[in-house]
């Protein structure tokens, strides 16, 4: 059956995954200098990373039946919940560093 009980560690382990890979693909981007979190570029930089892992994730489990498994909206749901967690954080350290940044100079980055 299909139920998304946590207590099975194979969704902790889709959850950690996606939860990792949305963290490195935020750090990617602010690695490239693309400025993600301000004004409109929240929109079509964060949003499209989420978007982005969202599709990854289903291509992922769309893909199972190829290898002998079968597609789990259970391990999807795990996956979005990760990808969600990963940006949620990126938005919270971002804002954090905004205001320290705010603290330590007075100017409000650009």
């Amino acid at each position: 059956g299909h139920d998304f009980r946590l207590e099975r560690p194979d969704k902790w382990f889709h959850l950690a995954a996606f939860l990792v890979l949305g963290l490195l693909a935020f750090w990617a981007a602010a690695a490239q200098q693309r400025t993600i979190f301000t004004g409109r570029h929240w929109i079509t930089g964060g949003w499209m990373i989420v978007l982005g892992l969202l599709v990854w994730s289903w291509l992922d489990e769309a893909t199972q039946p190829f290898f002998g498994r079968h597609f789990d909206w259970n391990d999807y749901l795990a996956n979005a919940v990760g990808i969600f967690l990963a940006a949620f954080l990126t938005a919270i350290l971002y804002a954090l560093r905004r205001i320290s940044h705010t603290v330590n100079t007075g100017v409000t980055p650009g």
